[in-house]
């Protein structure tokens, strides 16, 4: 904190301090090169000790040399927008408010070496460290009631047990425990999240096609279509409409996706912008005519006529 004057809204301020930072909370003591500084700075050092706040001195730094003050002033004028031969007083009125070495800081405030000190203190409690920065990938995909990592360890056991319906073998529970413990560890399970969704919505399409090609008395696979290989497809969509879809997306069987490709070497993305629940249409795919359909593909000698694959 960095008052004026040790005036009664100061004290109020500086009682909501201690309550909100207790022993991290600190009251500045600079000079303001006024008449009567001494002055304030000893009313400012005997409100700080009533209200049990200890006082650090600063020197309010805007520049770290005294020449930079000439741009400091252009950076006032562009603030106030104002020029500077018009800025009058909302200019510093002094170029003091510079980085000054530790000497000539006590020999300023000689009156006060334990502020002087408290500078130390602070820089000993500071242990922050350019290394503690580390790209974290956005939790996007979210579970109620459970983290990224219960969320897709609950998914993968689920799948194994599906997977081997008479039991996890050993070395597959092994393995298992072994690949969640290290996404734990690198808190990687976000990433993964977003990877099962997107494989999710992949496999509602395939699904679709597979019922509509055995209503034509055909088979083929995603793999057969005649654009690029579907499995380089990946769902792309904003967190804001993927939470707007949630129940549609976790929950549906077949998905209509309109939206805008993007391909890049063989990988396509589909940006999803409009997502549709056609499950109920699943049930009726035996009665439908072949002649209500959009999209041409190809299967072996035949065209087949599949609408769930336009997307646009």
């Amino acid at each position: 904190m960095i008052p004026d004057t040790a005036d009664d809204a100061c004290a109020l301020h500086l009682r909501k301090l201690k309550e909100a930072f207790a022993d991290r909370a600190y009251l500045a003591l600079t000079l303001l090169r006024r008449p009567n500084d001494q002055m304030r700075l000893y009313e400012l050092a005997n409100l700080a000790h009533q209200a049990r706040v200890p006082t650090v001195v600063t020197n309010d730094v805007l520049f770290h040399t005294h020449d930079r003050r000439i741009l400091q002033d252009v950076v006032t004028c562009i603030r106030h927008n104002t020029t500077i031969d018009e800025a009058g007083f909302v200019r510093e009125r002094h170029a003091d408010r510079y980085l000054k070495p530790p000497e000539e800081m006590t020999r300023l405030f000689s009156r006060y070496p334990e502020a002087v000190a408290r500078t130390m203190e602070i820089v000993e409690r500071c242990q922050f460290s350019l290394d503690d920065l580390a790209y974290q990938y956005p939790d996007e995909v979210s579970v109620p009631g459970q983290t990224p990592q219960q969320a897709l360890e609950t998914l993968t056991w689920e799948a194994a047990a599906r997977t081997y319906p008479e039991g996890i073998p050993d070395e597959v529970r092994k393995s298992l425990n072994h690949e969640l413990g290290l996404i734990g560890r690198m808190e990687y399970a976000p990433y993964f999240l977003t990877v099962i969704l997107a494989l999710g919505m992949l496999t509602c399409m395939k699904k679709g096609l597979d019922l509509l090609a055995n209503h034509k008395g055909q088979h083929f696979t995603l793999q057969t279509l005649p654009v690029e290989d579907p499995r380089t497809y990946a769902m792309i969509r904003k967190a804001d409409m993927f939470d707007a879809n949630r129940r549609v997306v976790l929950g549906g069987q077949m998905l209509a996706v309109k939206g805008m490709l993007q391909k890049e070497g063989e990988v396509v993305h589909l940006v999803a912008k409009e997502i549709t629940d056609l499950s109920g249409l699943l049930a009726d795919v035996g009665n439908r005519s072949s002649t209500d359909t959009t999209a041409d593909i190809d299967s072996g000698s035949e065209r087949l006529v599949v609408r769930s694959r336009n997307f646009h």
